[in-house]
């Protein structure tokens, strides 16, 4: 009789591991193991914006992206957390392919628009439509590149969460729980990026189940709590509703909360720091004109936007002859004031940096001490830390020193100011086309060092260029001005130059905690060290260089911080320097799709600097906004794609126009110039660019 074997894993672990949609994380003890013997990979996960199943981390040896494709492999792991990643075997990796450009679901336009002020993750180029580097059986998949590792993108799976970076907190709609669950409620986040969230019915409005409509366009702020292997969506607690969605302060607000910016005033323990100001002027005292290099009989002036009130850098340019200038760099001496572990340096510590939005700043530090105590207001003496070269106009420096100074700055001039100099060195200024000037200095005064220094920052600049330093000319963006009852003028100008995707952003970090110093370098500068020093007060990190040069230089005690602590510190300024450029971002994104939805339709030239097989991504070239343009609903015959080698084509055949019988090829190609459409989207805060017909 044959025997039969019998199955005797238990029947409630057979139902356990059905029910489980994640693995479970690795322990951190194993992560560190796997770390060392090089078989996980750590880095800080992007999520596409326009594909949340498809999310990359930067490859360590360089090369292109790791690829994590689809929410299991992703484990639970949200935008912006450090992540351990285990590599797939080769046969899962993915040969790079034309890429799918279609139309995201309806849930997703929100969040497309939102990232749309952004130049566009291109690294999603490379894996969508992709395929094995194996055909089913097994055998070898055909590749122009025979299959070898330069073709192919790297896949892996999150073994585990190194550090989490995300807040889990979102902005969102509110929604009754498919089948009928009355004790829950589903939570939609506005960012495709973060997964629907499953919230407490009860931390709901009474009236959700039985008028979920006037709810739909109520934005509320939830935040994830619980996430468990057998959980295919977390669980969250609702904080609260925000208000009406597409409405600036609502919108503000759920930006404020989802990149964990304080908003707050700062307390009166943190303000006490700060010496008493009762007159117009605070006065230095005596022991600091003692000790202090006294600059203020030079020529320094401080070069801003118009608007600007906290003027943190001055400068000096003194010729010498023989092609020799003294070239000065005066830094506001915020250090002086913000004393180390003081109730308002923690305070300072945890902010990080100012947060510019359209309406208003989130600043680092009190106003008391950026638009008065260190600001270098023109006519005013001010504590300074300065930067003096001794150079010729070739651009090399002969001598240099560093040490606290006094300036009195003699004018506050204008970028525009500075600028007409330049352009116009021969004409002939007169009092009324310039602010006041003082100090016993003259217009002549000004012009000439505006023009000496523009003469050795060139030479500098080609110097770093010859070098192989990168010239990055930034699209400007589209200018919002608010006029006096908090309305926005939109202007439509002041934008130009070219659009670049670096692999890695610059990060601060303790140069004690880093052995290797070719970490040290930076690619688009060309220089082998660089540090933030020029405003300290809106970042921290230029606080703790100022500290630490001080006492270089003997001025101070050292800090107390250990490097690990100062690299702890780093690593916190980064990812708040980094929220609060999305922050920054999204506001201007809020500004501009209420001005769109107010003067759509709006139609404007634009050039394509990347093509799917769906659709492809334009620089709008007036207002500096980057937009996807989807052409599976217009009016064509036919649509293809086509790649040669690095070139991708699309070519459309339009339908006749009524009355005419032939059709119209277009062949959008990357530089291609198009005409768009821009008009409000369906979702609250968003907008759509639909391609023109070419005349």
């Amino acid at each position: 009789m044959a025997s039969v074997t019998k199955n005797t894993t238990p029947l409630r672990n057979i139902k356990a591991n059905q029910m489980k949609h994640y693995e479970p994380y690795w322990t951190t003890e194993a992560i560190s193991h796997g770390i060392k013997r090089d078989e996980l990979i750590t880095g800080a996960l992007r999520i596409n914006p326009k594909n949340y199943e498809e999310a990359y981390i930067t490859s360590p040896t360089g090369g292109s992206d790791i690829a994590i494709l689809g929410m299991r492999d992703r484990n639970r792991a949200l935008n912006g957390d450090v992540v351990a990643l285990q590599l797939k075997p080769r046969s899962e990796w993915r040969v790079a392919s034309t890429g799918e450009g279609k139309r995201p679901p309806q849930d997703c336009d929100r969040a497309t628009a939102a990232a749309s002020a952004a130049v566009p993750d291109l690294s999603s180029l490379s894996v969508r439509g992709s395929r094995p580097l194996t055909n089913p059986d097994g055998s070898a998949a055909p590749s122009g590149d025979d299959n070898d590792d330069r073709s192919a993108q790297r896949v892996g799976r999150v073994v585990g969460i190194v550090e989490r970076k995300h807040s889990r907190a979102a902005s969102g709609f509110l929604k009754p729980m498919p089948g009928g669950k009355k004790d829950l409620a589903l939570f939609a986040p506005v960012d495709s990026r973060v997964p629907r969230i499953v919230v407490p019915m009860a931390a709901c409005p009474e009236d959700l189940l039985v008028r979920p409509g006037d709810y739909a366009n109520t934005l509320f702020i939830a935040r994830i709590t619980e996430w468990g292997e057998s959980s295919k969506m977390p669980k969250g607690n609702l904080q609260r509703s925000l208000g009406e969605a597409g409405e600036i302060e609502p919108e503000t607000e759920a930006l404020l909360l989802e990149y964990e910016i304080y908003s707050g005033d700062f307390t009166d323990k943190e303000l006490a720091c700060l010496p008493e100001v009762n007159a117009e002027k605070w006065e230095i005292p005596q022991e600091e004109y003692d000790t202090r290099k006294d600059l203020r009989s030079e020529c320094v002036f401080t070069i801003d936007p118009a608007t600007a009130r906290d003027l943190d850098d001055a400068l000096s340019c003194v010729p010498l002859g023989d092609g020799l200038h003294r070239v000065g760099v005066h830094i506001a001496d915020v250090s002086y004031f913000l004393k180390e572990d003081s109730a308002l340096d923690e305070a300072a510590r945890s902010r990080a940096t100012s947060v510019y939005l359209v309406q208003k700043v989130i600043p680092m530090l009190p106003r008391l001490l950026c638009e008065r105590l260190c600001s270098l207001n023109p006519d005013e003496d001010r504590l300074t830390f300065s930067v003096i070269w001794t150079i010729t106009e070739e651009g090399e420096i002969i001598d240099e020193w560093f040490g606290r100074t006094i300036i009195r700055s003699c004018v506050k001039m204008s970028y525009q100011h500075a600028q007409g100099i330049i352009e116009e060195p021969e004409r002939t200024w007169t009092v009324d086309e310039l602010p006041p000037i003082t100090g016993g200095h003259g217009i002549d005064d000004v012009k000439a060092c505006v023009l000496n220094l523009r003469a050795v920052a060139r030479s500098l600049r080609q110097k770093r260029i010859d070098n192989g330093a990168l010239r990055l000319d930034q699209v400007g963006g589209a200018v919002v001005r608010l006029d006096q009852v908090g309305g926005a003028v939109v202007r439509l100008d002041q934008v130009g130059g070219a659009v670049v995707r670096l692999d890695q952003l610059a990060i601060y970090f303790c140069t004690g905690r880093l052995t290797d110093e070719s970490a040290y370098h930076h690619y688009a500068l060309s220089v082998p060290l660089y540090t933030h020093f020029t405003s300290p007060i809106r970042r921290y990190p230029d606080v703790l260089v100022h500290r630490l040069l001080a006492a270089a230089l003997g001025y101070s005690e050292p800090t107390t911080l250990s490097p690990a602590e100062i690299q702890a510190q780093a690593e916190l300024c980064n990812d708040k320097k980094y929220n609060a450029k999305l922050a920054s971002e999204r506001s201007n994104q809020i500004y501009f799709t209420v001005f769109v939805k107010e003067c759509e339709p709006l139609e404007e030239e634009g050039m394509v600097i990347g093509v799917l097989d769906h659709s492809f991504d334009v620089l709008i070239l007036k207002l500096g906004v980057v937009k996807r343009v989807y052409c599976e609903d217009l009016p064509l015959q036919t649509m293809s794609f086509a790649q040669e080698r690095e070139k991708r084509m699309l070519t459309l055949v339009w339908n006749p126009i009524e009355g005419a019988s032939n059709t119209l090829t277009q062949v959008v190609t990357i530089f291609s110039v198009v005409r768009v459409k821009l008009t409000a989207g369906n979702q609250p805060c968003s907008f759509v660019a639909t391609l023109l017909r070419p005349e």
